[in-house]
């Protein structure tokens, strides 16, 4: 995208910080389910991200190594691992913000459960996500008055006009990521792709968004 490269003083969070997120996380997605598998017992990939400090990307790094030992314990490394990998090459510093990620698990089911007998339930269709979400915005956050500022299950931000927050829609958004230990890193691409979109349309005009569930 047209944002600006930023520096380890700038803000905590810029715009291309949200894009980044959507693609490690997509990356991370798409390592864990083996897709880019090329037979061998321990596999690499690599993801380029423009823009970016090493320090952004050794906190995305941080979270996903977080997870992966929180869910599979202290041989993680075997099923995915992700660090920054610029070799403190001084031509990329600052610009580009190399991870590479190693694995040589199966981390697409998570870690091993018993059995309760129970039967899944079938995954929610996405149409039915976006019905029932919005019954919730109607009775929760509109009928109790949960949050002063959403009014309907279409459109929030009423009553914040003098911050400069314009009235805006509410983007619904659905996930079929799975509840496995991969399932997580699906569901975090899915969620950072929508934040993104989000940012990108900004508050104002036709297709602007002010909140996303």
């Amino acid at each position: 995208g047209g944002g600006k490269r930023r520096g380890e003083d700038d803000r905590p969070l810029a715009d291309e910080d949200v894009a980044a997120q959507a693609a490690f996380w997509r990356a991370a997605s798409v390592f864990a389910r083996g897709e880019d598998a090329d037979g061998g017992t321990t596999r690499t990939a690599h993801l380029a991200l423009c823009g970016i400090s090493e320090g952004v990307a050794g906190s995305f790094c941080d979270i996903l190594n977080w997870h992966a030992v929180s869910c599979w314990g202290e041989g993680a490394e075997a099923v995915i691992r992700a660090e920054v990998a610029n070799g403190g090459d001084d031509v990329l510093r600052g610009r580009v913000a190399v991870v590479r990620f190693t694995g040589g698990g199966d981390a697409a089911d998570g870690p091993a459960r018993e059995s309760d007998g129970a039967v899944p339930s079938p995954p929610a269709a996405a149409g039915d996500t976006e019905l029932r979400t919005k019954a919730w915005v109607r009775r929760v956050l509109v009928g109790l008055g949960v949050c002063p500022f959403t009014k309907s299950a279409e459109r929030s931000g009423q009553g914040l006009q003098g911050l400069g927050v314009p009235v805006a829609g509410i983007m619904y958004r659905h996930s079929d990521a799975s509840g496995g230990g991969a399932g997580v890193y699906e569901l975090l691409a899915n969620a950072w792709e929508s934040i993104s979109e989000m940012v990108g349309r900004g508050p104002s005009g036709m297709r602007g968004v002010s909140s996303i569930l």
